[in-house]
């Protein structure tokens, strides 16, 4: 694969297509894939709130489906967390309509204090719950990695567990034929931040993704010795 961008050219023998669930580089060699709408809706809402969780996440299980309390860092010294509550389109959409003190009356009901109470509602979105998986992990020399090979119903944190150990398989066997990775670089840049540098080179990012819950020494695969960047750095060493 060669490409260019701004006089900067990039020469390659192998893809490793890590660009999300929409992945530019699937559409691009049309791999086909296996699809799955569950036809449910899920709310994510960041806030603050007067507990310290202590870096527990909590799960409650519903009828119309699961409500996951996820801990993250602290922010101008006030706890804060995120909600993932999936349920029914209509449920959600009728949820996201209110505003943030119905919205945060309803959480402190159903969350029953877990993290004591909802104080301040920092942001919310909803996204349609679907799945899918590749009909091929790899092709051609490019090999899908985390959600471009395959996503999931948001529970219980899959996605992104199965995104580690993809990352944690292809780097084995980049130590067991001794490769080297000698960059990093991307399609499309859908980050509001600076571009990634490499000897004075930009780089862009091809998604945003924010997960400041975790440290880089927290993460099993880190403990491992593998290397890797926390989500949502726009740096590389």
């Amino acid at each position: 694969v060669i490409t260019k961008q701004n006089n900067f050219y990039v020469n390659t023998n192998i893809i490793f297509a890590c660009d999300g669930k929409n992945s530019s580089i699937r559409k691009i060699f049309k791999t086909p894939i296996y699809r799955k709408d569950y036809k449910k809706k899920a709310i994510v809402i960041n806030f603050y709130h007067s507990k310290n969780h202590n870096n527990t996440a909590f799960e409650f299980f519903f009828k119309n489906g699961p409500l996951a309390i996820l801990p993250m860092q602290k922010n101008k010294n006030q706890f804060q967390s995120s909600i993932v509550w999936t349920n029914t389109n209509k449920f959600i959409n009728s949820l996201f309509s209110l505003d943030d003190n119905n919205i945060i009356s309803i959480l402190n009901e159903k969350t029953q204090g877990s993290v004591g109470e909802i104080k301040k509602i920092i942001t919310k979105q909803t996204f349609p719950l679907k799945a899918h998986l590749n009909s091929k992990f790899f092709e051609n020399r490019i090999i899908y990695l985390g959600d471009s090979a395959h996503s999931f119903h948001p529970i219980a944190g899959q996605g992104w567990n199965l995104g580690m150990q993809d990352v944690e398989s292809i780097y084995n066997l980049v130590k067991k034929y001794k490769s080297k990775v000698v960059g990093y670089a991307c399609l499309i840049n859908r980050s509001s931040k600076p571009s990634l540098k490499i000897k004075d080179k930009n780089i862009v990012s091809q998604i945003k993704l924010e997960i400041p819950t975790y440290k880089k020494n927290d993460l099993p695969i880190e403990l491992k010795k593998i290397p890797i960047t926390k989500p949502g750095s726009r740096y590389l060493k």
